[in-house]
């Protein structure tokens, strides 16, 4: 999450679907895509897959996808260009 001061918020609150206010701070919640290799010690480690596909997605209102890529580890961008790239521009078309 991003923090700003009010006033700079307030300039930047009508790009952004879900924002909250706390004292002098905004909050802005935006669309997130989880996206991990499936040989990523993250995505490997006992419960932690079915942790990102069950309760991240339960704690993370603003979680719109989950992905695992096959045969990819920690180094998305490198190892797959040509198959992450494809995942981030679909996300950042929709807005």
């Amino acid at each position: 999450m991003r923090h700003l001061l009010r006033e700079d918020g307030e300039k930047y609150c009508n790009k952004v679907s879900v924002y909250i206010f706390v004292s002098n701070m905004i909050l802005f919640m935006v669309p997130v895509k989880f996206i991990v290799g499936d040989l990523d010690i993250t995505y490997t480690l006992p419960g932690a897959k079915e942790y990102i596909n069950g309760g991240l997605k339960k704690e993370m209102l603003n979680l719109e996808e989950v992905v695992a890529m096959k045969g990819v580890a920690h180094f998305l961008n490198q190892e797959k260009p040509e198959q992450i790239s494809p995942h981030i521009v679909d996300f950042i078309r929709k807005f």
